[in-house]
């Protein structure tokens, strides 16, 4: 018998409820938006309307004028951002539809207008599920943090071409230090362009910390200094410079953020008293495990101590204790996943993991999830989904950090890159890391602490099986070590 696709999208008929009777439809474009509406709330249901700020104001007058409450919009690009903030603001819901789900049913398109009429009729049926949108108070640290995330672009940009044009000059500085960008870098190559081109003197500037010796350096910096091309090295430095002034002006944008979080949290409830001590029966010894746990944990315990902050931290708030009380948790406890990498999270979609309602959906719309199209039995397609880049990209860089570790996370880095691959491998355990973020701020770290004993204890009896395997293949007698009473 043929299974039945629940996920197949339903044919519109007479018969079927309308479960939003007042509904629109909006085909978002660059310069027109066609609207649709019901046939019997007005004489003319289909207009369009300009992208000026008049005109989307006149579109949500009209819209509220004949009794509309939800509208569904279809948009590429960021065409829908405007339309979107207008008509909330009137008191409008607003659902933003992806195109391709607009497409999943078959029909004819002739103009936008017919795109509209689509809508309408779709969300009048209910059949158009709504794309995710961070709270309102997220959206404006998302504008910061993707702006910050550019500038960090642009900057390391201008180094690569400061780095491309000494090697012109056969300046091997980028061989001698590792970091040209640090306080040794910046200084031999800010007295380059202030004139200081004798390599003794320009070694003077070298910090004793760094492992390149003094004569070393001397020879790195011994070079051929051409005027055109100090001329564009210092047009370089000074774009490296004034990118460092516009990110130092975006974070203090960002560094204001507590604040609106501090004003839209719930007051604290005070504590009652506690009650009178209850002298408690000695507990019982904790069970010593059979075999003692090798390497850390992919989620440190919460009587772990935190590790260093990284230099890149900001420092100017105390960051780690705001994420903490703004997640309920200490989500840097999972391997790889820094106070940065955690805030650039929050900024992309928040702090509330309800609109996903399991693990695997979440996954799913950040693309980390393989999606596998079978038709007769034959795979036509194994590749993961197109998912949303920008909140999938702090997963990769803790899994980056994550594959380096000896922790269960790492092994599972590693064990899968010698199977499908490292670019595959990382997005497995980018997916990993996922869900443990996910399993953290919806069930408790009791949740996941308790899954990460249960995996490590299936690790190990599988570790276990095969070495027993191993000895019987070559005769070998395995010795168990004897436990302390």
């Amino acid at each position: 018998m043929a299974r039945k696709n629940r996920f197949r999208l339903p044919t519109v008929t007479e018969a079927m409820p309308v479960t939003n009777p007042r509904a629109a439809g909006i085909d978002v474009g660059s310069r027109m938006h066609a609207v649709a509406i019901p046939a019997h709330l007005s004489a003319e249901p289909c207009r369009t309307f300009g992208c000026t700020t008049p005109d989307l104001q006149e579109m949500a007058a009209w819209l509220c004028s004949v009794g509309i409450t939800t509208v569904a919009m279809e948009s590429t690009g960021n065409y829908w951002v405007q339309p979107l903030r207008i008509l909330e603001a009137a008191g409008l819901h607003v659902i933003l539809v992806h195109p391709e789900y607009a497409r999943q049913a078959k029909r004819t398109k002739y103009s936008d207008l017919d795109d509209s009429l689509w809508l309408q009729q779709m969300h009048a049926y209910g059949l158009l599920p709504a794309s995710f949108l961070p709270p309102a108070l997220f959206q404006r640290l998302r504008t910061l943090w993707r702006h910050r995330e550019k500038l960090i672009g642009l900057q390391a940009s201008c180094l690569q071409r400061i780095q491309n044009t000494l090697e012109l000059m056969n300046v091997q500085l980028h061989k001698a230090v590792t970091d040209i960008s640090g306080l040794t870098g910046l200084r031999i190559i800010r007295a380059i362009v202030a004139g200081e081109h004798n390599p003794a003197q320009l070694a003077l500037y070298r910090d004793p910390h760094i492992h390149c010796s003094f004569d070393d350096l001397v020879k790195a910096l011994t070079g051929d200094y051409r005027e055109e091309e100090l001329f564009v090295l210092r047009q370089l430095l000074a774009g490296y410079d004034f990118y460092q002034q516009q990110l130092d002006a975006c974070d203090a944008e960002v560094d204001a953020f507590p604040h609106t979080v501090a004003a839209s949290l719930p007051p604290p409830v005070p504590d009652e008293p506690a009650p009178p001590p209850v002298p408690a029966e000695p507990a019982p010894p904790a069970p010593v495990p059979a075999v003692p746990a090798r390497g850390k944990a992919s989620v440190r315990p919460a009587s772990a101590l935190r590790k260093r902050p990284s230099k890149h931290e900001p420092t100017r708030y105390d960051w780690h204790a705001l994420l903490t009380k703004l997640c309920g948790v200490d989500a840097t406890r999972i391997c790889g996943l820094s106070v940065l990498l955690v805030l650039a999270i929050i900024a992309e979609i928040g702090t509330d993991l309800t609109p996903w309602e399991s693990v695997k959906r979440f996954t799913a719309w950040l693309g980390l999830a393989p999606d596998h199209r079978v038709s007769g039995g034959k795979v036509l397609k194994r590749h993961t989904r197109r998912g949303k880049p920008h909140a999938a990209h702090p997963f990769y860089v803790a899994a980056l950090a994550a594959a380096k570790s000896q922790t269960p996370l790492g092994e599972f880095f590693r064990y899968q890159k010698a199977r499908i691959g490292g670019a595959k491998a990382l997005t497995a355990t980018a997916r990993k890391i996922a869900e443990l973020y996910y399993s953290l701020l919806t069930y408790g770290p009791d949740f996941v602490e308790h899954g990460q004993q249960v995996l490590q204890h299936q690790s190990q009896e599988r570790k276990r099986r095969k070495l027993a395997r191993l000895a019987r293949e070559l005769g070998v007698t395995i010795v168990e070590p004897a436990v302390a009473a």
